[in-house]
């Protein structure tokens, strides 16, 4: 089976096909996020000593680095084949460059609370990780609806 990937040299549209990946990895790196949110604050358990992390927390987190690795590679793509067209052509940059920068932060602070040492940078890479992480789909819905201006 063969899929077509349709885009004209000169559009910034992007195909279906490619427009389908970014919906559904969107979707999953956002859902898979907020359910870890859920999870890590509000879902604790109730043990004799205390509460506990809830069980299914790691499970979120895999789930939600697996989407964002995807994510990552997605914009690897969207730069060779919308972000540059777009730019060349004067067309949503104050959108696009939002988004941008947002997924910018979202990828480095990813990989430093991943990586980082030290407790309280962790807290506040974690704050801004997640809140910049919940409201993604505003500028993202933002930059959608002027694809037809």
């Amino acid at each position: 089976m063969h899929m077509q990937i349709r885009q004209s040299p000169g559009s910034v549209r992007l195909s279906a096909v490619r427009r389908r990946l970014i919906y559904g990895f969107g979707a999953g790196v956002w859902t898979s996020g907020t359910a870890w949110l859920i999870l890590h604050y509000f879902m604790m358990q109730k043990t004799d000593f205390g509460p506990a992390p809830n069980p299914t927390e790691p499970w979120a987190l895999a789930v939600h680095a697996a989407f964002g690795f995807a994510v990552v590679w997605l914009l690897g793509l969207l730069w060779g084949v919308h972000v540059t067209r777009g730019w060349r052509m004067g067309r949503h940059r104050v959108s696009g460059v939002t988004l941008l920068a947002i997924l910018g932060w979202l990828v480095v602070s990813g990989y430093l609370l991943y990586y980082v040492g030290s407790d309280e940078v962790r807290s506040w890479v974690s704050i801004a990780h997640w809140t910049l992480g919940l409201a993604l789909p505003i500028p993202f819905f933002v930059h959608w609806l002027l694809r037809n201006r």
